[in-house]
């Protein structure tokens, strides 16, 4: 709406005024129409998020139950296949094809493990901490010794490693998985050497793991 005062004679303003009106009715609607699309549209969005975080959740569920639950035929696979070899006379083909099969299923094993940690990781909460990354190598290096052959020799080195800010499971857990692959891929070396080197970024560290094996 505008308006003015309407000039009188001689100059002098008058007691009567001009208005003009614009009717923006149907802007008013469009306005409304738009805020009511974008309120439904905000809506559908997080509804469909919220199943799609169901549905992972689901999947996640099934698929840890699936990975759990195949591993148990995998073991009697491999215990079989190496009674026969312990306790049954075979050609060497034969021996060799069994091998195999063992082998293999260890293989088989080790991947739906890493599945299982890989769905275990995901449903858990991060934490950043202060965390010792020399004393969670210690932890990772312990446990896989007392996994390794008697007759394996392993030798492990590192740079100093630092504190850092961050969730000390999942460091754990990443730490355990490239030092067991570093044991792994090293199998023929004698001694095979792993070694942790730590490197400066800016601001962040990076952390890599070097082994003398295949690769």
């Amino acid at each position: 709406m505008d308006g003015e005062l309407m000039p009188h004679r001689a100059g002098q303003p008058a007691r009567l005024c001009r208005l003009t009106l614009t009717d923006i009715t149907a802007q008013r609607r469009a306005q409304d129409e738009v805020l009511r699309l974008n309120t439904s549209l905000e809506a559908r969005v997080e509804g469909r998020t919220r199943q799609l975080r169901d549905l992972n959740g689901e999947l996640e569920t099934m698929m840890y139950a699936v990975t759990h639950d195949l591993q148990a035929p995998l073991r009697q696979i491999r215990g079989f296949t190496q009674a026969l070899l312990r306790d049954v006379p075979v050609a060497e083909e034969q021996q060799r094809l069994m091998t195999y099969i063992s082998q293999s299923s260890d293989q088989m094993d080790e991947l739906l493990f890493a599945l299982q940690e890989y769905f275990r990781a995901g449903q858990q909460r991060l934490r950043a901490d202060s965390v010792d990354l020399d004393r969670v190598l210690r932890t990772v290096w312990h446990e896989q010794q007392a996994a390794l052959d008697a007759e394996r020799e392993v030798v492990l080195t590192h740079d100093p490693l630092p504190q850092v800010r961050g969730d000390v499971v999942a460091l754990q857990m990443v730490l355990s998985h490239l030092i067991g692959n570093a044991v792994k891929f090293t199998q023929g070396q004698h001694p095979a050497r792993i070694h942790v080197c730590m490197k400066n970024h800016e601001q962040d560290f990076v952390v890599c793991v070097r082994d003398n094996g295949v690769g």
